[in-house]
């Protein structure tokens, strides 16, 4: 790692502090579980997940919540089951992420995986880079790191965590493959996101979440849901192919699955951008469908309402 991080000024002595102990206690353990068997880490990352099954009960009641609005047919025991095996997902993809390279190795050598692999390569030899489109859909952080060692370096913005510690954590480890990390915030981060085309390699980027980057409601399980429309404003500036892509988990192993995009709408139409942001959702959502445990039910993806909505609700 590079020089130690500059702590912010306006933590009180109190955050340091107890901000300290967390960044402590992460690296602590993060040594321990890493020193550990691979039998053992595996066991303590499933006890780890069901604590936070048992115990992270406003996340849990979130999850059922959203599971009943995007599944109206299931019984509440399958809304329960569902719940429990996300959490269990979880801590399956904190251990993979421990065994990376193991699990990297098992990604690239799954012989269904190779038409993945061939199809990003015959887009970026359109000579325009390429968009990759996905979701916190099963181990996407595993996906993305499978492209970089394979020799296709991914790029993605993230936005940083509150402590810059933990922030170098998560660039250092991104890194360990060749993918590179755009922190929101950095100067002159729009000509380093240009710069990803101009070299003619992959940019990543994650449209399933509600946050406040510039977006559109689009239909999202039945229900609009504010989404990132910067996957099809990259397109429409830059005419890089657009592919969504997808990790699941699976008894046989690691599934990566990716989807060229053709957009419907002409780029020079004014509703473009709303548009092939649908369309794109669209092939997420039905990847969320075959493997629903492997999706993050507990993220308030329908938080953000539309306004004509919202007045009209006022009124009733």
């Amino acid at each position: 790692m590079s020089a130690s991080p500059t702590l912010p000024t306006r933590w009180t002595t109190r955050q340091r502090l107890k901000n300290n102990l967390i960044f402590l206690g992460i690296r602590i353990l993060l040594a321990l579980i890493s020193a550990s068997p691979q039998f053992l880490q595996r066991s303590v990352c499933r006890i780890l997940a069901s604590l936070a099954y048992r115990l992270a009960k406003r996340e849990v009641q979130l999850s059922r919540k959203h599971l009943s609005m995007a599944f109206p047919e299931l019984k509440a025991t399958s809304v329960e089951s569902l719940t429990k095996e996300m959490f269990e997902h979880f801590g399956e993809s904190v251990a993979e992420l421990i065994n990376l390279d193991e699990s990297v190795a098992d990604c690239l050598n799954a012989p269904e995986n190779k038409a993945a692999f061939d199809l990003l390569r015959e887009s970026l030899g359109e000579d325009l880079g390429v968009i990759v489109v996905s979701g916190h859909i099963g181990n996407w952080e595993l996906m993305a790191q499978a492209f970089s060692a394979a020799g296709f370096p991914v790029s993605s913005v993230a936005k940083p965590t509150y402590d810059p510690r933990l922030t170098a954590l998560v660039d250092e480890f991104r890194g360990r493959n060749g993918m590179k990390t755009l922190w929101r915030g950095q100067t002159e981060i729009f000509k380093a996101i240009l710069r990803v085309f101009q070299d003619r390699e992959t940019f990543g980027i994650l449209i399933d979440q509600d946050t406040k980057v510039p977006g559109d409601f689009v239909p999202f399980f039945g229900e609009l849901a504010f989404t990132p429309t910067a996957a099809a404003t990259l397109h429409r500036h830059t005419g890089a192919p657009v592919l969504v892509g997808c990790h699941h988990r699976s008894p046989e192993g690691p599934r990566i699955k990716l989807t060229r995009v053709e957009p419907q709408t002409a780029v020079d139409d004014p509703s473009f951008d709303r548009d092939f942001t649908a369309q794109l959702t669209m092939h997420l959502e039905q990847a969320i469908r075959e493997e629903p445990a492997q999706w993050v039910w507990l993220h308030r993806r329908w938080k953000t309402r539309p306004v004509a909505l919202t007045e009209n609700l006022g009124k009733n």
